[in-house]
């Protein structure tokens, strides 16, 4: 379809009111529906709006121009009163809140009349209905399109390329472009809650939400998946003032439109002499042809994302744009299938309030992370009330009353290649507490070591992501090893047949997978020094492809005590053979305790209902109590800083209380497994030093942070090589190793509501 509205050669004609008025009725029929069955391929340019060369004066001509223009907006003037401030040789696009203008030699500059402060991923729909969602328009060649490509029965999971190591620690970046426009509804708490909460993302969750920058755009290939919070809108061509082009528009597509994603980067330029500056240097040669200049942010467009990643090679990816009308046109959605192989892209068809994108993200997160689903089943497990006919409005700017009209958006997905898992979905558990396996924990053996008689392990662990019939139709087998040593080879757990020593139980509180159990697997006589030993788990997907979970857990117990010393001092026992800690703190009323399954234990002294209560500190009572816990106990550090990582952390305000099955208090006894004389050596942010050791008995090692959040932490290690002491701004922890024992008392639970 071709609508060939010239302003030139047609403006005496359009001044007419009716046939202006039913041009613009074409037009939008040619928008919506596509006037007809006529479904022609329009190549769509990969860019808009980019100047042949850089001109500095026509660069300090638009921000002038961007300065009165704004001031206009703001003011309360509107789109026609901003265009005549415009020369009539200026390329404009538009929709209802925002107005785009580019001159030959500049670059574009976006000029905003959104007044409103309302809680949607946008800045406002667009004329026509491109913003009707794709069940509406059935005609539409480009909503006919499946979003989601047809998928190979075979799956994988992210990461799967960077080795067995390395993909089990999985990274993911969460960029909160604007916090304070959505609040608690900011949909990068859903992600954060799901995966911080899952073993492979522990310690590799990155959030960005201040002070962003360009780069933090551009160097997104080492995560595995990107969660991007924000507020997006398309644009399009100024109707009837398209110049001596004509405008070409297919299936609702147009050559005059483009999507914008609002970046949260703020470029500070307050002269001409700064923005003109910013354009002519070497370093921000690649960033021109892809932004948009607001009043004060960075927009970028999709060719922003090509120019970074298209020769990237990005594989086994699951990217995330939560902004509103990603959607509308194909630009977004094209580009990231150019960059993406093998990957998920999920983004927003129109406007969405935030309150409707928290919750299906929320489902989204549980099912990819708690359930192990693929990415692909994790979409389509997501509620249909929650991803689709969604309330969203849509404004026509040349309609004389400017109506908003109501309409619906959903959550799309686009998979390029075959289904992937965003989790491993083996995970292996400890053989008492069921608790996911993680290093340094104590694995019980029955057996004398070094006796030369085999010892005996009980092994449980969870398949995850699939019902017991995909399990056997997908043909999956199961292999482990220990020490290096085979105990099970391709070993086919389902269907489950009696007196083959493996029970198959449902996973409890789950709705897909399954827990295997094997009692007395013979591993072996172990030497009777050996602290440690690697176990290692495969699900087999298919004859080439696997899950994978491997722990190196200690088999000599080892009990830990750390004296924590700030403003407060506070003692923290952990007994390994119990799974359970006490904490002891003069500035507490009693002693508190907490056990394998998150549950704490505190004394209540008051008449009526004295002696020792437990609470599950999940819901709103428990995570309020946990955090006037942990500022009695005045725990001090936290990990992201002591290793010197970014991530979650206490400055964030996200979720950090505990969830069911989970001890608060664990990470503080479980450092001296994880930070470790071989991790800090390899790391740029400490510096390494010999010092005397404790005993006086050869030289033991201590580490200085000298750069980023690690600065200023002071590591110290015995002359075992086990962590021993650590200081920051004048709170210390301190180590000691032996044999404690620490068991909960007997309590009543103590039911609290979670509101």
């Amino acid at each position: 379809m071709k609508n060939r509205c010239k302003t030139k050669l047609f403006k005496d004609f359009l001044s007419n009111k009716h046939i202006k008025k039913l041009c613009h009725m074409v037009l939008v029929c040619t928008l919506v529906f596509g006037c007809g069955n006529e479904h022609k391929s329009v190549q769509q340019p990969e860019n808009y709006m980019v100047s042949k060369e850089l001109d500095k004066a026509i660069i300090g001509q638009s921000w002038e121009l961007l300065e009165k223009a704004q001031q206009l907006a703001d003011t309360g003037s509107t789109i026609n009163d901003v265009l005549a401030l415009l020369p009539e040789d200026a390329q404009i696009m538009v929709n209802n809140n925002s107005l785009v203008y580019f001159l030959e030699g500049g670059v574009p500059m976006l000029v905003s009349f959104d007044k409103t402060k309302k809680r949607i991923k946008g800045n406002g729909a667009i004329f026509g209905n491109a913003s009707l969602p794709p069940s509406i328009s059935t005609n539409n060649a480009l909503f006919a399109k499946p979003y989601i490509q047809a998928a190979s029965q075979e799956v994988n999971v992210v990461g799967y390329e960077r080795g067995e190591y390395k993909r089990q620690k999985k990274e993911a970046l969460l960029v909160s472009a604007y916090p304070r426009d959505f609040g608690g509804y900011d949909d990068v708490i859903s992600a954060a809650e799901y995966l911080s909460d899952q073993n492979n993302y522990t310690g590799s969750i990155v959030l960005r939400s201040q002070n962003l920058s360009l780069a933090d755009y551009t160097d997104w290939q080492k995560y595995d998946l990107v969660h991007v919070s924000s507020h997006g809108e398309r644009l399009c061509g100024y109707p009837f003032e398209v110049g001596d082009k004509i405008e070409i528009t297919t299936a609702g597509e147009s050559n005059f439109c483009g999507t914008v994603l609002k970046s949260g980067v703020k470029h500070g330029y307050t002269t001409i002499q700064e923005m003109q500056d910013f354009f002519f240097k070497p370093e921000n040669y690649n960033y021109i042809d892809h932004i948009v200049i607001g009043w004060e942010d960075f927009y970028l467009k999709p060719s922003f994302f090509t120019q970074f990643y298209l020769a990237a090679n990005l594989n086994n990816k699951i990217w995330v744009f939560s902004a509103c009308e990603m959607g509308q046109r194909s630009d977004m959605q094209t580009t990231i299938q150019s960059v993406l192989k093998d990957s998920h892209f999920f983004y927003w068809q129109n406007t969405v309030n935030a309150e409707d994108a928290f919750p299906a993200f929320q489902e989204f997160y549980k099912n990819l992370a708690f359930e192990g689903l693929d990415a692909k089943k994790a979409y389509e497990k997501i509620p249909p009330n929650l991803k689709r006919n969604l309330p969203s409005e849509f404004v026509d700017p040349k309609g004389e009353n400017k109506d908003t009209i109501e309409t619906t958006t959903q959550l799309l997905h686009l998979q390029t290649g075959k289904p992937r898992h965003g989790i491993e979905v083996i995970e292996l558990l400890h053989p008492i507490h069921e608790t996911i396996l993680q290093e340094g924990d104590l694995y019980p053996l029955n057996g004398d070591f070094g006796d030369g008689q085999t010892e005996l392990m009980e092994v449980k662990l969870d398949l995850l992501g699939y019902t017991k019939e995909e399990f056997i139709q997908k043909g999956m087998t199961l292999s482990l090893f220990v020490r290096g040593q085979a105990i099970l080879d391709h070993f086919v757990f389902l269907p489950d047949m009696p007196n083959d020593g493996i029970m198959v139980k449902k996973i409890p509180n789950k709705e897909y997978g399954v827990r295997l159990i094997f009692d007395g697997m013979e591993i072996g006589d172990i030497p009777k020094d050996l602290e440690k030993m690697e176990v290692k788990g495969y699900l087999h997907l298919d004859d080439e492809r696997f899950s994978i979970h491997s722990e190196m857990v200690n088999i000599n117990p080892k009990d830990v005590r750390v004296t924590a010393r700030g403003t407060n001092t506070v003692t923290i026992t952990y007994d390994n053979d119990t799974g359970a800690s006490k904490f002891q703190s003069a500035s507490a009323p009693s002693d508190v305790y907490m056990d394998t399954k998150g549950l704490v234990y505190v004394y209540v002294d008051r008449p009526q209902d004295r002696g020792w209560k437990k609470i599950n500190m999940s819901g709103y009572m428990g995570q309020q109590m946990a955090s006037k816990m942990m500022k009695i106990l005045d725990l001090p550090m936290d990990v992201d800083i002591l290793l010197g990582k970014e991530g979650l952390s206490s400055e964030v305000p996200f979720p950090t209380t505990p969830k069911p099955g989970k001890n608060l208090f664990k990470p503080l006894v479980n450092w001296p497994n994880q930070i470790t004389q071989a991790k800090l050596s390899r790391s740029p942010n400490f510096e390494r030093r010999e010092t005397t050791c404790p005993s006086g008995k050869g030289d033991c090692l201590v580490f200085y942070g000298i750069q980023g959040r690690s600065k200023g932490v002071v590591i110290h290690f015995n002359e075992l090589g086990k962590l021993e002491r650590m200081k920051y701004k004048g709170q210390t922890l301190t180590y000691n190793y032996g044999d404690y024992t620490v068991n909960v008392p007997l309590a009543k639970e103590l039911k609290l509501p979670s509101f």
